[in-house]
């Protein structure tokens, strides 16, 4: 049963990986705007 949702997850973020064509390049971007997001969030 979670191998299964596992598996569908996991195609399911890679299909979105590939209609918004997000490489490494765009996970890491991602990342770094989420971090500097919650940065300034808890220093405001």
């Amino acid at each position: 049963m979670l191998l299964v949702v596992t598996k569908s997850f996991t195609v399911s973020i890679i299909k979105l990986m590939a209609n918004y064509k997000v490489g490494q390049n765009g996970i890491n971007n991602f990342k770094s705007t989420i971090c500097s997001n919650l940065w300034s969030n808890r220093w405001r």
